[in-house]
């Protein structure tokens, strides 16, 4: 039985440098016919260069059919969450290590919803990649915000701290108009 299964940059490198097919059908088979729990999968694809590839979501559906209890991905050179990963609920994931690049808009939101795919995490560790001062410059583009309509609005946590921001952040923000989600009353 095999409790950490690691396949790190070296191994997937040389499996891609003969052809995609090759490397994929040979981590599936990997994955497939392994026996017993997992407790820790490394999967480092970052110097692979992959046209999308529906199979990482297969694999991480294999691993956790073993019970992985830690995750480790690390899917490009810059540290970007790749957009392929499942949202599927996966119950036995305990501990996910992720790279982000906070320098990309969508990949924070990306990884939220990612991490909320595994119901009984109890530990994230997150890789910052190429993190600049890049929302200070996205801040100053509030600058000339005036108006801002929001339709569909619940009251969510993430949706208050959305509009605290634009309030202390858009200096010249003169109307905001909420239009709240059908079913949501005001109080």
């Amino acid at each position: 039985m095999l409790l950490n299964l690691k396949l790190d940059n070296l191994f997937c490198n040389k499996l891609a440098s003969r052809s995609q097919y090759v490397f994929e059908q040979t981590i599936d088979k990997i994955l497939l016919h392994h026996i017993g729990d997992i407790v820790k999968f490394d999967l480092d694809l970052s110097g692979v260069e992959l046209t999308p590839c529906p199979d990482i979501d297969r694999w991480i559906l294999y691993a956790t059919r073993n019970a992985v209890k830690k995750l480790k991905l690390k899917m490009t050179k810059d540290g970007r969450v790749t957009r392929g990963l499942p949202f599927t609920q996966i119950n036995c994931l305990r501990y996910l290590i992720l790279g982000i690049n906070l320098d990309e808009m969508g990949q924070t939101s990306y990884t939220i919803k990612l991490t909320k795919s595994f119901l009984n995490l109890s530990k994230l560790e997150i890789r910052v990649y190429a993190a600049s001062d890049k929302d200070e410059t996205v801040m100053k583009y509030l600058d000339k915000l005036e108006d801002v309509v929001m339709h569909s609005f619940r009251g969510s946590k993430s949706e208050l701290i959305f509009i605290k921001l634009l309030f202390t952040r858009a200096p010249s923000l003169i109307r905001m108009n909420i239009k709240l989600s059908k079913g949501v009353k005001e109080e």
